[in-house]
């Protein structure tokens, strides 16, 4: 059992021993049943149903077991936190780890690695800070929230202003992010075609060659500005989005991502109810909606599946036929499922679906006489 050697003025405490406490007295305010929220990199990886407050406790080292470097957020049904905390597994803190552990402490125990994350992006005066939690300025809870990223942005704009200098310090030059910042109420992140310049005033404004993630576009910046011989680079407020090929590419990686999540989720929340969990009212509201937000996307997808080639210079009907038949076999495999599992509504909507497919198939014929008549004319 790792115990830490705390800075002054916090006493040392026993990592499992301490959380177990904790978590069991925050689980008994909360209603169920429950949730943690996995959370590494700035991105939820798994989420841990919880059916009482008595198996909080175990549940949560459990998951600090099995993911060491993540932070765990306990919700309770109504999406209210109850605790958060990660694992610290270092023997001692001192340096950069001190000032990540008073931060941690400050915001309500939001993670040492969250705030080393937050300290290693942003110039924070803690003892500013102190002073201002001390003074009641502003409390533990909204300055959590402020350093895990889930504060309004008019906060985490006061907060910069407040508390934050304005230079982020790298190898080499220094990124400078005070413009963005006060323009955005967030720290630079993402994917786009972000915007430097070597000026304050972001005269001679300059862009990436091309669409990339906030990380990678500081490393090219800071090349940039290496070659140049400059020593601070200014990130502008007005950041680009280039919709070309590079940046399509990188949503198209992430949409990925996010299907297998969801795809897992799906699995995960059958194989809870397999095992006899029954879901919440809510619940079945909140799946309803995401099969007609899925459902959407898919059938926009699908038309665009259609006969609309015949329009283009290079039209080839079989391919296209190929495609609709495709498509009609596949709403008359998901009519016959609904038949099975008796969903009315499926029922009839994948049975006009059927109908458009041959409505299609009988367009793309006449489409293709019409394509044919063009080429013997030459028109």
């Amino acid at each position: 059992m790792a115990s830490i050697d705390l800075i002054p003025g916090f006493e040392s405490f026993s990592v499992n021993e301490a959380s177990r406490r904790k978590v069991h007295k925050a689980a008994k305010q909360g209603s169920y049943p429950a949730v943690i929220v996995v959370v590494q990199n700035g991105k939820v990886i798994h989420q841990e149903p919880v059916s009482t407050p008595d198996i909080a406790p175990a549940m949560f080292n459990v998951m600090q077991e099995k993911y060491p470097k993540a932070l765990l957020h306990l919700e309770d049904n109504t999406g209210k936190r109850l605790f958060s905390e990660s694992i610290v597994t270092e023997g001692k803190i001192s340096g950069s780890s001190q000032e990540a552990y008073r931060l941690h402490i400050l915001a309500n125990k939001v993670g040492q690695e969250v705030a080393a994350e937050f300290l290693s992006d942003n110039r924070v005066d803690l003892d500013l800070l102190t002073k201002a939690i001390q003074q009641g300025t502003i409390n533990k809870y909204e300055l959590r929230d402020v350093v895990d990223g889930t504060a309004h942005k008019f906060k985490i704009k006061n907060f910069m202003k407040a508390f934050v200098s304005e230079s982020i310090v790298t190898e080499g030059a220094k990124i400078e992010t005070e413009r963005y910042v006060r323009s955005h109420g967030k720290k630079p992140k993402g994917y786009g075609g972000w915007m430097f310049s070597y000026n304050r005033d972001g005269s001679d404004e300059w862009q990436i060659p091309n669409g990339m993630s906030w990380p990678d576009a500081q490393k090219w910046a800071k090349k940039k500005a290496k070659e140049d011989g400059e020593d601070y680079v200014y990130v502008m407020e007005n950041e680009s989005v280039d919709e070309g090929e590079d940046t399509i590419g990188g949503l198209n990686k992430m949409a990925n991502t996010d299907l297998e999540r969801i795809a897992d989720y799906a699995d995960m929340i059958k194989d809870r109810m397999s095992q006899g969990q029954t879901l919440d009212a809510w619940m079945y509201s909140k799946i309803s909606d995401s099969v007609k937000n899925l459902n959407s996307v898919h059938d926009t997808m699908d038309g665009n599946d259609g006969v609309n080639e015949a329009e283009k210079h290079e039209f080839n009907p079989n391919e296209t036929a190929e495609r609709l038949k495709r498509r009609e076999k596949q709403n008359i495999e998901r009519y016959r499922a609904a038949q099975d599992r008796e969903d009315p509504f499926a029922v009839q909507y994948y049975q006009l679906r059927v109908s458009l497919d041959k409505m299609d198939l009988q367009r793309l014929k006449i489409q293709t006489q019409i394509h044919q008549l063009k080429q013997k004319y030459k028109k």
